[in-house]
Formats: C-alpha cells, sequence, structure tokens
C-alpha cells in the first residue's frame, strides 16, 4: 500500500490495525510516499476502490506506465478505462470496472487479469495506446487554449 501516512494517522493505523486482524502482515507492506516513476514498474496491477472520484489521475499514470487498472465505477474511471468518444472506445478496455462496495467483483476481475496472461497484455497496450492518444499534455494544453480564446473571444459564454 503505497501513499503519504502522515497525512491522517488515525487512518492509517485502522488500515493497520485490519491488516493485522485478517492475519495478512506477512502479506501486506505499507510504503509510504512513493515516486509513482519508481514504483509502477515493479507492480503488476493498478486497484482503485474510491467511492468518490473526479478524474484520478492514477488511472492515466498507470496506463502511461503499461500497468491495468482494475477501479470502482466512479467519476470519470470508467471513461479513462473504457474509452470517452466512439474513436476511444474502439481501441479498447486497459481494466475492468466494478461497481462500489462490491470486493467479491472487485477480487473477480483482478484474478481474471492476473490468471489470464493474454487479457493483461492487451488491457496494458489499450492503456499505453490511450494515453499516447487522447491524453497527451500537448493536447490538455491546446484544450485549455481553445477553451481561453472561446471565452475570451465571447464565442462561449461561462
Amino acid at each position: 500500500i503505497a501513499g503519504p501516512q502522515e497525512e491522517d494517522p488515525t487512518y492509517v493505523q485502522e488500515c493497520y490495525n485490519l491488516i493485522e486482524s485478517l492475519n495478512l502482515t506477512n502479506h501486506v507492506s505499507f510504503l509510504g510516499f512513493q515516486k509513482i516513476d519508481d514504483l509502477f514498474p515493479q507492480v503488476g496491477l493498478l486497484a482503485l476502490t474510491s467511492i468518490s472520484e473526479a478524474l484520478p489521475l492514477v488511472i492515466l499514470e498507470a496506463a502511461a506506465a503499461g500497468v491495468p487498472c482494475v477501479v470502482t465505477d466512479v467519476g470519470s474511471c470508467r471513461e479513462l478505462i473504457q474509452g470517452s468518444t466512439q474513436e476511444d472506445k474502439q481501441i479498447g478496455e486497459s481494466g475492468r470496472i466494478v461497481p462500489i462496495a462490491d470486493p467479491e467483483s472487485f477480487a473477480s476481475c483482478v484474478i481474471e487479469l492476473f490468471s489470464n496472461p493474454l487479457q493483461w497484455q492487451q488491457a496494458q497496450q489499450v492503456g499505453i495506446e490511450r494515453v499516447e492518444k487522447f491524453y497527451t499534455q500537448t493536447l490538455m494544453f491546446d484544450r485549455y487554449k481553445e477553451m481561453y480564446e472561446e471565452v475570451l473571444h465571447g464565442r462561449n459564454r461561462v
């Protein structure tokens, strides 16, 4: 489990207690804050079990690093995994989407991707292609510039 532990010590202690109560202390490591560039080459799958998100950049970071994702169906997670436009959707899925608070479905999708190397590789390739095609920094800046120009020139009142 990667992430800063200083932000919410009470929550971190709850996590440690849960791991201990499930007798998983020999199977779960708390890594603390990690540089994402160093971490992703070491993992086989991103698991995001959020109950609320907007556009989680970690999914794009994982996809760019070739790491398939299993995520809950919140915010724009579905679009990031399955595509947002018709052209984007044709690329395929870079992982799996599961309902919120459904650990059985979540576990099933994780097992499915890990036990089927072909599906894992397809998800990996789709993620890389989606990021390279639709989520580059240049595209982001161009879209912001376009939006600002529309507002400045009165073509699209906010």
